[in-house]
């Protein structure tokens, strides 16, 4: 983790963390806002875990918490 990164503390366990825009990339057909707004609700719900680099400008990166995977997320 990147020094000075925030993560909403839910327990991470996918290696294969994505960025937002990688993230966009690959689900296609979804607004930038949309998609964000639906991650913050994964992240709430603790099925995906957020972490924010302390960097410019802020590198946010979402991955499956044991919850998301035990849901069929792999």
């Amino acid at each position: 983790m990147a020094f000075g990164a925030r993560r909403s503390g839910h327990g991470r366990v996918d290696p294969d963390a994505s960025r937002v825009q990688l993230l966009h990339q690959r689900v296609g057909g979804i607004g930038q806002k949309m998609l964000s707004q639906n991650l913050k609700a994964l992240d709430g719900a603790r099925l995906v875990d957020r972490c924010v680099a302390s960097t410019s400008p802020p590198q946010v990166t979402y991955g499956l918490t044991e919850l998301g995977v035990s849901m069929g997320g792999r």
